[in-house]
């Protein structure tokens, strides 16, 4: 079984990343503080007259729009860099934080059944909709590429092979010692460009079918390299490539069958800075 992985080079992704990033986050605070306004100012007993069944649906819509555009570039961007933890956590977090605060301060009693049942009912559904996005578009590690016509994809298949055997010559380790859970040479090639190869241990359990691992790039290569994945020991099993960074990658492995006593399974891996 292999994997392969890519992401197009753009020097100016990481500046783009950093500004949609800082302005979600300044979204982010300013939702939040109209939160927590509004529900400061129910408990002083400020509101008294609720909203119509239109007027909460409006609000409703408002909210998911707002919540929805702060957090999707976070979602297309910042969740896959190495973003600053605490801004990507402001940014994935406070919008929804500020939704139920806002639709929570609006509540009051003698509102219309039909207007409350609607504003929770847009926000659940965002709320839900926004997650299966965010699960789809980052299980294998990126959003999807364009289709290729059959011959484009062969020869960029082809390319990336003849990389791979270039560099392979000198990089790629005969085997995987039985002491050792991960082997990998870091070099630079006049044809091939950068690359790291290597081989790495997944070890399972009986009854276990999935193991995770994590490879580490190092030097980080300038750009999201191209990954090839191959296993070439052990049982049967299923590789993907669940993200793919500079630094490095993570790998899911599952096994086509469960085992019944302790296994491993050996990959070896080709990780190459992006040819033009």
């Amino acid at each position: 079984m292999d994997a392969t992985a890519s992401e197009s080079r753009d020097p100016f992704s990481a500046l783009r990343a950093e500004i949609v990033g800082t302005l979600q986050a300044v979204g982010a605070v300013l939702l939040l503080s109209v939160g927590f306004g509004l529900a400061i100012r129910r408990i002083a007993g400020g509101l008294h007259e609720p909203l119509s069944a239109a007027g909460f649906l409006l609000v409703g819509l408002a909210l998911a729009v707002t919540s929805t555009l702060l957090r999707f570039g976070a979602a297309a961007t910042r969740l896959r860099s190495g973003a600053n933890l605490a801004q990507r956590g402001l940014v994935v977090l406070a919008p929804p934080l500020a939704v139920v605060v806002i639709c929570i301060s609006i509540c009051l009693p003698g509102s219309s059944n039909i207007g409350l049942c609607g504003l929770w009912l847009i926000v659940v559904a965002t709320e839900g909709a926004f997650c299966l996005f965010v699960r789809s578009r980052f299980r294998i590690g990126g959003p999807p590429q364009p289709a290729r016509s059959p011959d484009v994809q062969q020869q960029v298949e082809e390319k990336s092979a003849d990389r791979r055997d270039a560099a392979d010559v000198t990089a790629t380790p005969q085997g995987l010692a039985a002491n050792l859970s991960q082997q990998f040479h870091r070099g630079a090639d006049k044809d091939t460009g950068e690359y790291c190869h290597g081989m790495i241990r997944a070890s399972f359990v009986a009854a276990q079918r999935t193991d995770t691992l994590h490879l580490s790039f190092c030097p980080p290569f300038y750009s999201t390299p191209e990954l090839h994945v191959e296993q070439t020991d052990g049982p049967d099993a299923q590789v993907k490539v669940t993200q793919l960074l500079p630094y490095g990658a993570r790998l899911e492995v599952r096994l086509a069958s469960a085992p019944k006593t302790d296994v491993q399974a050996v990959l070896e891996f080709s990780a190459l800075e992006r040819g033009e």
